[in-house]
Formats: structure tokens, C-alpha cells, sequence
């Protein structure tokens, strides 16, 4: 390779122009000066400017290694168990290296993209490399977002900051561009062309976000009355970015198509029938309703069918018809248990109310249930304060988790305890007779009981098998969830990834449509296959369970054409619905950026409304209607429980949301590993 040697100043012009070409047949540089001028800045620059282009290749791979190095070794698992532990002890202290490792992060790859596609200083492949680079980082390496495990925010704080950095860049340059055209045009449009931009903002999005936070059904609001005082955000971030985070805007479930190999893969001989028949995973042993068994049980009880009129489909009620493989759908068949109907129709007990319909939405605060539940709320708030033959609606507006994790509230609602942190560490010994399930209790009072969710679990308790030594585990008398194990929606290896699963933050389609649609197919065949008999039944979503906030918007449309539909047909006749969530999002997200104490109080303050039948004694009403500002918990909701299911002699009754409540307070409710947002004054 030619040396090309600069000896004096007469050949800085020469050299500046090689640099400016920067190409890989470009000469090696030697840098020859008098010894008087070695130590000089000049020098030393033109040293470094030789050794770069002499080296740039072997640079660039070095400096794309240590950007995979310093994000990877951002990733790591918590070493503590539960989420407070984690943001305090592991999360905080390790911020500021994680943002010094992140930053350096975008801007070696921003430099190699900007050197590349806008200089021509390096061979396009670099760049090219870098952006694919960036795309795999942050949507595909370890994108898990979970309790422990924080891969995916590490994904959209990279690609917030490359957004961020190459903002100021292209800004900068165009001011200094727009300053070489007229220096004083740009002294006053630019100034001005930000402000407008910056007020449109601000007065478009962060001055009145707040401004409907605090409202709930009939536009009432929290703190109007004698009762705890709850902290108002100043700031209402998942408002500001509503909308902006929506990943799914473009897609479409109805295109959703099967992927036939991973049926094979997964489903075996099975996955070569005209239709597949899924297990009932009610009828499954209890070793099987854990959370390692529970996918695998599925699979391996499929049942191949030539047909619906099968024998063997006689006692089945979920399908996959793949006859046609343009047009492969799921189909729901829900089988009226005739000894079921005449045995529960024995017992004769007074009841409080004779249906019950349980609406729960995992990780959904009472302010996100109203701005992405909308058509929802508006039929609950249509029976609000408002004269109905019918129904009237009731809102628990400082309804209060107990801790920010589903476990603990849900096990708190439906045994009236929550489970140790930590199972393996310092619990007493299990009780001779583990905690009795709510469910049980609802079937000794001759209710039949059906469940359906958009997941593949059995109960809270499907998480550690050691805690049914301590609670009961009492299956429904109809479980519609197995469709939630197919593999395609439940990846056996990963189900916590960003783009597929239970968790992802796009919508979860699944054979043509939304994984919600499935769990309101079986309960709109649940509620009509037993449409005269005494029922209990609870529809679960998973939708909200996801950083972007978004997801669960979707669900709004076939949830309100749900209960409308019901209603229309006069199906909801001495029916109690109750639609209620664990806690707020606890998930890192991008609003944590700027309002960490907004999604503090929403993480304490999930949703709680109840519809009751006029038919139900006005001594319960008026009861509920004094609670409605009131401090209550999932506790106060498994009284609920516990009342109905015994009957209007229920002692329990008087200690539920149905119940005359004193005014509680933070530990009456048992509130732990949170703050608590109820202060009284």
C-alpha cells in the first residue's frame, strides 16, 4: 500500500482531502514533523487522524463489540424476589452506571450509522450492521419484561436515547445550516418554530392531562367527601403518551394465519387431524394445575378428530377445525351437564342474589380502565345515580391493592389471605386442612361455576405447587383456557417475549382473532347454556398486562357488545357483575420517565365497580353506596364472596363492600411492599 508522507504544512490541504475520502484504497499516512512541532496539539491531531484511518475498520468492530458488551451487561436478573426489593436495592443503585453504560451505548452506534449514511466516511456495511444491530438489541435479545427481569426496558431506553441524540443532531445541524443562509432569519424562526412546537405540546397534552384523573363513573370524583384524602399526580404521564404507544395500530387478527409447523411440533400426531379436540383441563389432576404441568397436560391429552359429531368430542367443548387450512378457527362448544343441573338444583338455599358475573382485568388502574375502556365504563355508568327497573352501579373509587403483584391480591380476594412472599423462606407449617377455596363455596350453595382467561394457568395457585399445602385448589365446573396454551400464543420455551405471548405489547391474535375474544365466547355460551340456573362465573383478562398500556384498548368493543348483548336479551335478570383489577401497571414503561409518582398512586388504585339487580334488599344498596368513597380491599371483596355465597343470614356480609364499613385505614386493609395513597387528614 502506497505511504503517503506529511512533512510540512504545504501538505495539510493534501491530507485533508484524503481524509474527507476516507476509502479503503486511501494511502496510509505518515505524519512527519520537525522535532520541534512533535509535542504540539496540531501534531497530535494529525497523529490521531492517521492512526484512525489506518485503523477505522479494525475500530469499528471494536467499538460495535464493546456496545453488544455494555448493553448485555446491563441486562441483569434481580436477585431479590419481590418488585420493591428490586427497584430500591437492585434498580436505583444501579441506574446512573446503567444510564452511563446506555449512553455511551446510542452514541456508538449514532456515530457509526451518521459516519456511514451521511458522511461516507466508513464502508456503508458498518452501517448498515449497526442499524440491524440496534433493531435486534432492542426488540428481539432478551426483550422479557417481568417480575425480576427488566430486558425489554433496557430496549426502549436505548432506543430512546438513539431517538433523543440523532434529534439534537439533526437539529443542531439545521440551525447551523439555516445560520450560514441568513443568521438572523434564523435567530427568530427557529426560536419561534420551536416554541409553537413546545406549546403544542405542552397545551395539546401536559397541562390538562391531569385534569380527568381523578374522575370515575357520572363524572364523580375522588376526595369529595369526609374520607381519606388520596395524592393527586402532578404530572399524569401514561395521559401524556396515550395513544403514542400503540404497536398494534396497523395489525389486524382477522389476517392472523397458523403456523402448522409449530402445531406439529408441539401437538404431534394430533396436529395432522381434520380438527384437534383440547383436554378439559377442569377434569385434570391436581398435579397437573401447576405451572410446569399445565401447558404439558394439554398436549399430551389431545384428542384427533375426524369430526365434531365424534364420539370422543361428546365430553370436549374446545377445538381447533383445520378442515379448511385457508380458514383454520377455533370452535367453542360448551356442554350443559344435565347431573350437574339436577344436583346443584337440590340444594336449597337462600341466596343474596342468583347470578353471579365477575369481570376481572389483570393490572388495570381505575383511571386507564376509563380511558381505554370506554365503551365499558359508559354501560356501567349509564346504570349510575341514574332511576333503572334493572340494575344500578355502584364505584369503589379508593379501592386499594394490597401489594403491587397479582398474587397477593387475587389469593387475598379468594381465600381472604395472601400468600408468604417467598414460599421457600420463613412460612409456618401448613395447617392440617388447606384454606377453603371461594369457588367451593359457591358450589356448596348450588351455584354452577365456570371460568375463562385469556392465559394458560388453572388459578393464583398454579404458580408454586408448595402453596396448595396451604390453599385449596378447587377446579371450576367448566374451564374455558386451554386455547391459551396453544403454542403459537404460549411459546413452551419464553412466554414473557415483547412481540408474542400473554404479555407482548402488541394485541395477541390467535387463529383469526383477539385471545380476549375466546374468553368472552365461553362465557356468552356459559351464561346461555344455563341461562335459568343459579351460576357463578368469572372472565379473566390478561390484556393490560403490558408496558405500552395499549393492548387492552382493543378489548373494549367485544366487552361492552358482551354485556349489551346480555342485557338486550334480558339475560342479566338477578345478576350481580363485579369488574374489578389487582393493581396498576407495575411494569418499567416510558411514562416512568418523567412520572414516577403518578404511576406510584395508580399501581395502589386499581378498578372496582359493582352492578347490583333491583331485586337485591335496598338495605344492601344504600349499604354500598356509603362505601363508595370509602378505604376497601380485595379482603372487603372476599366477604363479598364469602356473604353471597351463604346468604343474607352471612355474617361475612356486614364486613364486605356490601356492608356498612367503618372508616379503614392502611393497616385495616393490610397494605404491604407499597406505599399507601389513603391519608387521612
Amino acid at each position: 500500500m502506497e505511504v503517503k508522507k506529511i512533512v510540512n504544512d504545504n501538505d495539510k490541504k493534501e491530507y485533508a482531502q484524503i481524509a474527507e475520502e476516507g476509502t479503503d484504497s486511501s494511502p496510509e499516512i505518515e505524519v512527519l514533523y520537525p522535532e520541534e512541532k512533535k509535542s504540539s496539539y496540531e501534531a497530535f491531531k494529525f497523529k490521531l487522524a492517521s492512526f484512525i484511518v489506518k485503523y477505522k475498520n479494525p475500530l469499528l468492530v471494536f467499538s460495535l463489540i464493546l456496545a453488544n458488551y455494555l448493553y448485555i451487561s446491563c441486562d441483569q436478573i434481580c436477585p431479590y424476589f419481590n418488585d420493591e426489593d428490586c427497584v430500591v436495592k437492585f434498580m436505583m443503585p444501579n441506574a446512573p452506571i446503567w444510564i452511563v453504560k446506555m449512553t455511551i451505548v446510542a452514541i456508538i452506534f449514532m456515530t457509526i450509522i451518521l459516519l456511514g449514511f451521511l458522511y461516507k466516511r466508513i464502508h456503508i456495511g458498518f452501517s448498515i450492521f449497526a442499524v440491524i444491530n440496534v433493531i435486534y438489541l432492542t426488540l428481539y435479545y432478551d426483550n422479557v419484561i417481568d417480575h425480576r427481569r427488566y430486558g425489554q426496558i433496557f430496549g426502549l431506553f436505548l432506543q430512546l436515547e438513539l431517538g433523543a441524540l440523532f434529534f439534537l443532531f439533526f437539529l443542531v445541524r439545521s440551525i447551523s445550516f439555516c445560520c450560514k443562509k441568513s443568521r438572523r432569519l434564523t435567530c427568530i424562526l427557529w426560536p419561534l418554530g420551536l416554541f409553537i412546537l413546545f406549546s403544542c405540546i405542552y397545551f395539546g397534552r401536559v397541562n390538562d392531562a391531569c385534569a380527568h384523573w381523578d374522575a370515575g363513573l357520572g363524572g364523580e370524583r375522588i376526595n369529595n367527601d369526609i374520607y381519606c384524602k388520596v395524592e393527586h399526580p402532578k404530572v399524569c404521564g401514561y395521559d401524556i403518551i396515550d395513544g403514542l404507544m400503540d404497536l398494534s395500530i396497523f395489525m389486524s387478527c382477522s389476517k392472523s394465519k397458523p403456523n402448522f409447523n409449530l402445531m406439529k411440533q408441539w401437538y404431534g400426531a394430533a396436529a395432522d387431524a381434520p380438527i384437534i379436540g383440547f383436554p378439559r383441563m377442569e377434569f385434570a389432576g391436581n398435579e397437573n394445575r401447576v405451572d410446569d404441568k399445565i401447558q404439558k397436560f394439554v398436549f399430551d391429552n389431545l384428542v384427533p378428530l375426524n369430526s365434531l359429531d365424534d364420539p370422543k368430542a361428546e365430553d370436549l367443548e374446545v377445538f381447533i377445525d383445520q378442515r379448511d387450512k385457508e380458514n383454520v378457527h377455533v370452535v367453542m362448544d360448551l356442554k350443559r351437564n344435565e347431573t350437574l343441573v339436577e344436583e346443584r338444583s337440590k340444594i336449597q338455599k337462600d341466596s343474596i342474589v342468583k347470578n353471579i358475573l365477575v369481570l376481572y382485568v389483570d393490572t388495570l388502574s381505575r383511571p386507564r380502565a376509563f380511558k381505554k375502556l370506554k365503551k365499558t365504563m359508559k354501560w356501567f355508568d349509564k346504570f349510575y345515580n341514574k332511576k333503572s327497573d334493572e340494575r344500578e352501579s355502584y364505584q369503589f373509587l379508593k379501592f386499594h391493592s394490597i401489594t403491587p403483584y397479582t398474587q397477593n391480591n387475587v389469593m387475598a380476594a379468594f381465600y381472604g389471605e395472601a400468600p408468604p412472599t417467598n414460599i421457600k423462606e420463613h412460612i409456618p407449617p401448613p395447617p392440617a386442612e388447606p384454606k377453603k377455596s371461594h369457588i367451593k363455596n359457591f358450589k356448596e350453595a348450588g351455584y354452577i361455576t365456570g371460568r375463562a382467561f385469556d392465559m394458560c394457568d388453572t388459578s393464583p395457585l398454579f404458580i408454586d405447587r408448595d402453596l396448595k399445602l396451604y390453599f385449596e385448589d378447587v377446579p371450576y365446573d367448566h374451564e374455558g383456557n386451554t386455547i391459551a396454551c396453544d403454542p403459537q400464543y404460549y411459546p413452551p420455551n419464553s412466554h414473557l417475549g415483547m412481540w408474542v405471548g400473554p404479555f407482548s405489547d402488541i394485541r395477541r391474535c390467535l387463529y383469526g382473532k383477539d385471545m380476549y375474544q375466546y374468553v368472552i365466547d365461553y362465557a356468552d355460551q356459559f351464561w346461555r347454556t344455563y341461562a335459568t340456573e343459579k351460576k357463578f362465573f368469572t372472565a379473566e383478562f390478561i390484556d393490560a398486562h403490558e408496558s405500552t398500556q395499549e393492548v387492552v384498548t382493543y378489548l373494549d368493543d367485544s366487552l361492552a357488545g358482551f354485556l349489551e348483548g346480555l342485557e338486550k336479551e334480558n339475560l342479566l335478570e338477578d345478576t350481580l357483575i363485579m369488574f374489578w383489577s389487582d393493581h396498576g401497571l407495575h411494569l418499567p414503561s416510558f411514562s416512568d420517565l418523567f412520572s414516577q409518582d403518578a404511576k406510584a398512586i395508580e399501581r395502589a388504585l386499581p378498578t372496582l365497580i359493582l352492578t347490583l339487580p333491583k331485586t337485591i334488599n335496598n338495605e344492601y344498596r344504600v349499604a354500598v353506596k356509603g362505601n363508595q368513597q370509602k378505604l376497601v380491599s380485595a379482603y372487603q371483596i372476599h366477604e363479598l364472596f364469602l356473604g353471597l355465597a351463604e346468604g343474607p343470614h352471612s355474617s361475612h356480609i356486614s364486613k364486605s363492600i356490601m356492608g356498612d364499613l367503618p372508616q379503614l385505614t392502611c393497616e385495616d386493609i393490610r397494605v404491604s411492599n407499597q406505599p399507601c395513597f389513603c391519608n387521612y387528614p
